[in-house]
Parts: structure tokens; sequence; C-alpha cells
């Protein structure tokens, strides 16, 4: 399932408008919300923008349980946040707690 399928279906779920989420989520209007819906591909932003206003949130999460989980766009931290490619930020975080789980941290 695609980010904007999963967006559609939890503010299906939980009988969110597309007005109620740009509201919410203190958006200019709900052609923000459109537009996120109707794009090829969905940014991670726009898709926890969505999910956040539905009161839902977007968790990476290890599947075996032995590595912790992050809620994306809360547990990053605040100089990080700035980075304009939240994919390469969480990619960074997970690699750095992969490194200490597995004790090869550099020096």
């Amino acid at each position: 399932m695609e980010a904007k399928e999963v967006a559609k279906t939890v503010m299906k779920v939980t009988g969110t408008s597309q007005t109620d989420v740009a509201k919410r989520a203190g958006l200019t209007g709900q052609s923000n919300v459109s537009m996120y819906l109707q794009s090829k591909s969905m940014r991670v932003e726009a898709l926890t923008t969505i999910l956040n206003s539905c009161g839902y949130e977007l968790v990476a999460r290890d599947p075996n349980g032995k590595l912790p989980e992050y809620v994306i766009g809360q547990e990053i931290a605040p100089e990080k946040r700035a980075d304009t490619d939240m994919a390469a930020t969480i990619r960074a975080i997970v690699a750095e707690e992969l490194a200490k789980a597995t004790g090869r941290e550099k020096a």
C-alpha cells in the first residue's frame, strides 16, 4: 500500500476530512491536503501531517523487538529536524542505534 493510500484510509476510518486535516495541521487550506493526496509520491512530512491530524503516528519499529522504536516526526533531535531530507535523517538515526546495539559505534 502506498503512503497516500494509508493516509486516505486513516482519514476514512477516523472520519477526518481534508478541511479537518488542514485546520489541525495549521495549513492554509484544504487544497494543500488535496495536493498531498494526489501527488505521485507522498513525502514523509506530508504523511505524518495527515496521520497526526487524524490522531495517528508513524512508527519505525524493529520487527524482532530488539531495537528502539521511533515515532517519526517526534523522536528526532531538534537540530536534525531542520534537515530537508527526512529520509536521510531517519536512516542516520537508525544507523546510529544499530551501531550502538551491535557494538560497532564510531570511536
